[in-house]
């Protein structure tokens, strides 16, 4: 039997109840908001979502929601899937929007019914196979913060070499050379 002062359950419950997190969000304040997109703890942070959805609304660049799409950003919050389903119903695309608002119910997201009542205005012929919509969602790279964010869940081929540029290279060899170029170095094979 474990003794209580070494249950793992216990320590970490303690460890979370003495952490500040009004110091990440002091960080979220200070430093820019691109340093903590790669950063899984804040992918859920309210100030973070907060402020990216300031920025959208403020530029209305789609970037911006296709980055947290990318990243994983505010899945469980309603204000990114609506905004999601204003820019789709813009450019007229009202199957993507249909989708990415019966996502956010079914992701049980904060304030869902907000997502209900806008999917009701959408017209009633507009769902699509969700294959074709998700390709809708699949950027190669967004540019965001004067970078480029490249989606790394990039379809390599299955072969034992590929093809690019003219030139040969092994897949692994492709793949670390997509990685470098992602992290901005320069890089020649």
């Amino acid at each position: 039997m474990i003794n209580k002062s070494e249950d793992p359950i216990e320590k970490l419950t303690a460890m979370i109840d003495g952490a500040d997190f009004t110091r990440y969000n002091e960080e979220i304040e200070k430093n820019p908001l691109e340093r903590h997109i790669n950063t899984p703890f804040f992918r859920n942070n309210a100030l973070l979502i907060q402020k990216l959805d300031e920025l959208y609304r403020s530029t209305g660049d789609e970037n911006v929601l296709f980055l947290m799409h990318a990243k994983n950003i505010s899945q469980f919050h309603y204000s990114y899937y609506k905004n999601f389903a204003d820019y789709f119903v813009k450019v007229h695309n009202h199957g993507a929007a249909d989708y990415i608002l019966r996502k956010g119910i079914r992701m049980d997201c904060y304030r869902k019914q907000i997502l209900a009542d806008m999917l009701k205005g959408l017209p009633a012929t507009c769902s699509v196979a969700g294959e074709n919509i998700k390709k809708v969602f699949r950027r190669k790279s967004i540019i965001l913060f004067g970078r480029e964010w490249v989606n790394r869940d990039q379809n390599y081929v299955f072969d034992s070499v590929v093809h690019f540029d003219g030139q040969c290279y092994g897949l692994m060899e492709r793949k670390a050379c997509d990685y470098v170029k992602d992290l901005g170095a320069r890089h020649t094979l």
